[in-house]
C-alpha cells in the first residue's frame, strides 16, 4: 500500500432506508468513486434490515456494504425513555459498536501494525449523525478494544447534527440532553485521536459551550457537496400573473413535523390563488404505515386529479432529477412544525442554497431555518401573520416578478465564511 492511501469506514446503524440524509451519504460517496484514487476501500456498516435493497440500489462492489447492526438508531429521539430503558439501549449499541471494530480492524491486524511501522495510510472511522446515546455506547466500544486508538493510524470523525438541549439565545431548554451530551463528550474528550463535528453554525455553539473550547468543534461539510454551486443564472426578470410559476410545497421523506399532514389543506389554499397557468409540486416518499400519512396521500390523489396544477411526485426520485426540480422553482414554501423546527435543523435549506436555486422562500415561523437561510444570504419572507398561504396570494395580488437574483449571495448577512465551510468538498474533508 503506497504513502497517504486511506481506508474509510463509516458506522451508521441509522441507514434502513433508500432515502433521507443517511442514504444521501451513502450515495454520495458511490457517486465520487472515480475521485477516490487516494482511498484504498470504503467500508460501510449499516443496518441489517438493508442487505438486500443497499446491494440492489447503491451496488455490491462500491462502497463494501456490510449490513451488520440491528439497534433501532433513532428509537429515543424526542422521547423520554426509563434510565433503565436508556442504559439497556446504550449497553446493545456498545457491544455492536465493538463488534463492529473487531471485523474492521481484527480481521487486518497484521496490516494495520505494517502501516503503523511505515507510517503508510491512515484508517478513518466516520460517524453520521450522533446523539448523545450513540456518543456514550461508542465510549464504552472505545474503551474495550485500545486498538481503535492508534495515534496517527486511526482517526474518529464525530458527527453530530441534533441539538444538545440549548436554544440559539443560550438558555437550556431541556437539562436531560445537556448533561446526557456533556456526560458523552467530556468521555469521547479524554481519548486520542477522536474529532468533533457539527453540522450548522448554531450547533458549534451549544457543543463548544459543552466541551469549553470551541477549538475542539469544526464544521463538517454536508453530505452532497461540491455540487454546481457557481452555476450562472440567467437575470431576466419573470412576471409570475403572465408566465405563472414553479411553487414548492413539500420534498423529502413524509414526516408529521415537517407539515406533510398540513399539505391537503394548504394545497387547496394556494390554488384558489395561483395563476392558471402555474404549478404547485409535491414529492414525497414514505416507509410508514401511520394510517394520518395515508389519508393525506389518498387527498392528495383526488385533489392531483381534480385540478392539473398540483404535481404530485410520490416516491423518492434520483439527485439529478430532484436538482433539476429544485432549480426551476420559483417559490418554496416551508411549511414545517414551529415547535419541532425552533431548533432544529434541515438539510433541505443547504440543499436550496447549495444548488444556488434562486427562488423566494416563505416561513411561516422565525425556527432554525428562518435564521440559517438568513445565514446563507437566501432570499426570505417571513409571514408575521403565521398564515403562508395568504402571503403567497398577497404576493401575487401585488404583481412582484421573479427573477434569477445573481447578486442573492451579497446580502450584508451573509456568513461566508461558514457557507465556505458547509459547502466544501465532503470527501477532501474526510481525508484531511
Amino acid at each position: 500500500m503506497s504513502k497517504n492511501i486511506f481506508r474509510i469506514a463509516v458506522f451508521d446503524p441509522a441507514l434502513h432506508a433508500s432515502s433521507g440524509h443517511h442514504f444521501a451519504l451513502l450515495q454520495s460517496l458511490k457517486e465520487r468513486e472515480a475521485d477516490l484514487t487516494h482511498i484504498d476501500d470504503v467500508k460501510y456498516f449499516c443496518h441489517e434490515n438493508m442487505r438486500d435493497r443497499l446491494e440492489k440500489e447503491a451496488g455490491a462492489h462500491f462502497p463494501t456494504l456490510t449490513p451488520f447492526f440491528n439497534t433501532d438508531f433513532y428509537r429515543y429521539n424526542c422521547q423520554r425513555p426509563s434510565l433503565i430503558e436508556v442504559n439497556s439501549y446504550i449497553a446493545h449499541l456498545s457491544r455492536e459498536y465493538l463488534n463492529a471494530f473487531k471485523v474492521l480492524l481484527g480481521s487486518n491486524a497484521a496490516e494495520q501494525k505494517e502501516r503503523e511501522r511505515g507510517s503508510e495510510g491512515k484508517t478513518i472511522v466516520l460517524y453520521p449523525a450522533m446523539q448523545w446515546e450513540h456518543l456514550l455506547a461508542l465510549y464504552l466500544a472505545i474503551a474495550q478494544y485500545p486498538d481503535a486508538l492508534r495515534p496517527g493510524v486511526i482517526s474518529h470523525k464525530i458527527c453530530m447534527m441534533y441539538n444538545p438541549g440549548r436554544s440559539h439565545t443560550g438558555s437550556i431548554i431541556s437539562s436531560r440532553e445537556w448533561v446526557g451530551y456533556r456526560l458523552a463528550l467530556r468521555a469521547l474528550e479524554s481519548f486520542p485521536a477522536i474529532n468533533f463535528y457539527a453540522s450548522d453554525y448554531e450547533l458549534v455553539e451549544h457543543f463548544s459551550c459543552l466541551i469549553g473550547d470551541s477549538r475542539k468543534i469544526g464544521v463538517h461539510p454536508q453530505y452532497l457537496f461540491p455540487l454546481n454551486v457557481g452555476a450562472s443564472v440567467s437575470d431576466k426578470k419573470i412576471d409570475i400573473n403572465q408566465s405563472g410559476c414553479k411553487i414548492g410545497l413539500y420534498f423529502g421523506d413524509a414526516k408529521a413535523d415537517k407539515g406533510f399532514l398540513r399539505l391537503p389543506e394548504l394545497t387547496r389554499e394556494l390554488l384558489e390563488c395561483v395563476p392558471e397557468n402555474s404549478e404547485v409540486i409535491i414529492q414525497y416518499s414514505t416507509h410508514s404505515t401511520c394510517g394520518r400519512i395515508a389519508a393525506v396521500e389518498a387527498q392528495l390523489r383526488i385533489i392531483a386529479k381534480r385540478d392539473f396544477r398540483l404535481k404530485l411526485y410520490p416516491s423518492h426520485i434520483p439527485n439529478d432529477q430532484l436538482f433539476s426540480m429544485l432549480r426551476a422553482l420559483d417559490i418554496f414554501v416551508f411549511n414545517y412544525c414551529s415547535k419541532a423546527y425552533a431548533e432544529k435543523s434541515s438539510g433541505f435549506v443547504w440543499l436550496l442554497s447549495g444548488l444556488a436555486v434562486d427562488c423566494t422562500l416563505f416561513f411561516a415561523h422565525d425556527g432554525w431555518i428562518y435564521r440559517e437561510a438568513q445565514r446563507l444570504g437566501l432570499q426570505t419572507h417571513f409571514t408575521k401573520n403565521g398564515s403562508v398561504s395568504s402571503s403567497v396570494k398577497v404576493f401575487f395580488i401585488n404583481g412582484r416578478t421573479l427573477g434569477r437574483r445573481s447578486k442573492i449571495s451579497l446580502r450584508a448577512d451573509v456568513n461566508t465564511a461558514y457557507k465556505e465551510l458547509v459547502f466544501s468538498d465532503f470527501v477532501r474533508w474526510l481525508t484531511e
